[in-house]
């Protein structure tokens, strides 16, 4: 009995959250590899005979791979944790039934956190033609909610959902490039317009306030109970980073809604400009 007693407490010690750490070496190679990337779209963006192309083309198509890398993962993740036990998406453990699927969610961010520092840094070096304050401000909540959500194994259903978010970066950078080359009044621009509206809807405002609902009604209650016990400090901040993005996103949602139901035709200088 009491050999059964100890396995019982060595498995909820095993279970409990604390910080875990990981590799800053797998960081770093992927941060290289994003700059490697980077560094191969400005090359080739160099031959381009339009400026925007040459100027900041290369940024917008690593943009682009993070986006598509994420997405994918993510959409083939994410299935596999939708009805999963709600204490089984609290923490990424070994002894977890679903231990393939949250840790595929935690190696899957690894990528995602080293383009993070790579864009932020990026951003920094040529503020505001990247991205403004708003961007500044997303990157550093997303880099700070996805070092703590690696480091200590939590979330990994909801780092599944916000990484199927960036499924609507995919349109937005399209777009981008369809604009920067001339290609401004095309059937394929609106077909990206709509692509990134339809998805930012979609994956950035419905799947993120039903993912912000369960992970505070149920998520995060199992999070700070016994035998995860995870650290109070840390699951609130990174739930009110989660609650932070969702704000985002639906300020943005709303600027979407506004210029795509802005009346009248510009005039012909307008669009030039």
């Amino acid at each position: 009995m009491l050999g059964r007693k100890s396995e019982r407490l060595a498995e909820a010690e095993s279970m409990a959250i604390v910080w875990q750490g990981f590799d800053w070496g797998v960081i770093f190679q992927f941060f290289v590899a994003w700059e490697l990337v980077y560094q191969l779209g400005k090359l080739v963006c160099s031959w381009s005979r339009h400026e925007k192309i040459r100027l900041y083309g290369a940024s917008y198509w690593t943009a682009y791979c993070n986006a598509a890398i994420c997405f994918v993962g993510s959409a083939y993740f994410l299935p596999q944790l939708l009805n999963a036990p709600a204490e089984s998406v609290v923490a990424s453990f070994p002894s977890n039934p679903f231990f393939d699927a949250t840790d595929g969610i935690r190696l899957l961010a690894q990528p995602f956190l080293a383009w993070l520092l790579y864009d932020l840094l990026h951003i920094i070096l040529w503020f505001p033609e990247l991205g403004g304050v708003d961007q500044l401000v997303h990157h550093s909540g997303f880099l700070c909610f996805t070092t703590a959500a690696i480091g200590y194994r939590l979330f990994p259903f909801t780092a599944a959902w916000l990484l199927l978010g960036e499924g609507s970066s995919i349109f937005l950078n399209i777009r981008w490039f369809l604009i920067a080359t001339g290609r401004g009044d095309t059937v394929a621009l609106n077909v990206a317009q709509y692509g990134f509206a339809i998805s930012f809807f979609l994956l950035r405002v419905v799947v993120f306030w039903l993912g912000v609902y369960r992970l505070l009604s149920s998520t995060r209650p199992l999070c700070l109970a016994p035998p995860y016990s995870g650290p109070t400090l840390v699951v609130n901040t990174l739930c009110g980073m989660v609650c932070g993005g969702m704000l985002l996103n639906t300020y943005w949602m709303v600027m979407i809604y506004k210029m795509a139901t802005r009346g009248g035709a510009k005039p012909k200088k307008d669009k030039a400009a």
